[in-house]
């Protein structure tokens, strides 16, 4: 039976949000989104390397989703969806202009006033989608490529875990520790 999403609760109940939605593409189909943070946790502290990560299953449907600061949450979620579109460009222009297979890092999606778009899709299909502050100018694509690298070893991870049900939401503490180190850069 699917699950009515309610992706964006309340605005005094920001601290955590969780949902699912579990849409007709089977038993083991599911999506999930986490946003964590409060706003005054968010604009305060170091620097933000990535303000929103997600993990795109091959039919389209979100694994995870985790944005930073949660009141631009909407907006993320907008961003990630989109980017789905050119992954599928880019994605098969690579097989036709047959360029090496073995190269999973999309590169710069597209850009926008604040946001730069990054991707990243594994021999499986499944896509990750970084969303990376504009002016953020110390970030290079070397360190963007060790961070879908780190985020695919993660994801892994998550996916050989034996009580890991193969389609659903990744509720793993690793994986959104790494998440949030992924986001939070150290000073």
């Amino acid at each position: 039976m699917p699950l009515i999403p309610s992706l964006w609760e309340s605005k005094a109940n920001r601290s955590l949000e969780f949902s699912c939605l579990r849409p007709a593409l089977g038993a083991g189909a599911g999506s999930c989104v986490t946003s964590g943070g409060s706003r005054d946790a968010a604009r305060a502290g170091p620097p933000k390397l990535a303000v929103c990560i997600a993990v795109i299953a091959k039919e389209n449907y979100p694994f995870y989703i985790r944005s930073t600061p949660t009141e631009n949450e909407l907006k993320f979620h907008y961003m990630v969806h989109t980017s789905l579109d050119v992954v599928d460009e880019k994605i098969s222009a690579m097989a036709k202009a047959l360029v090496d297979q073995r190269e999973l890092y999309l590169d710069l999606l597209y850009p926008t006033e604040d946001y730069k778009v990054y991707g990243y899709v594994t021999n499986s299909k499944v896509k990750f989608v970084m969303v990376v502050d504009s002016s953020n100018t110390a970030l290079r694509d070397n360190e963007i490529r060790s961070m879908f690298r780190k985020l695919h070893n993660s994801y892994t991870d998550v996916m050989c875990n034996p009580f890991y049900n193969p389609g659903d939401c990744i509720q793993s503490r690793a994986f959104d520790n790494m998440v949030t180190s992924m986001m939070i850069q150290v000073c």
